[in-house]
């Protein structure tokens, strides 16, 4: 993943950030989604696990 560019405020958003990504952009934490979001609007959440801690999870829901 290459690092993004909030669409509010601009910063850098890292690998193994958080962030948001809708049709009108990408949003870091700190500024959080644009709201109101408009009709339909659809909103892609990255979680990252870099460490791995989320491997169990995901052998418990295969």
């Amino acid at each position: 993943m290459t690092p993004s560019i909030c669409s509010t405020c601009g910063c850098e958003i890292r690998e193994g950030q958080g962030r948001y990504v809708t049709h009108d952009g990408v949003f870091c934490t700190s500024c959080g989604l644009p709201f109101p979001l408009g009709p339909g609007a659809k909103v892609t959440i990255v979680i990252t696990d870099p460490e791995g801690k989320l491997d169990r999870y995901s052998k418990e829901a295969s």
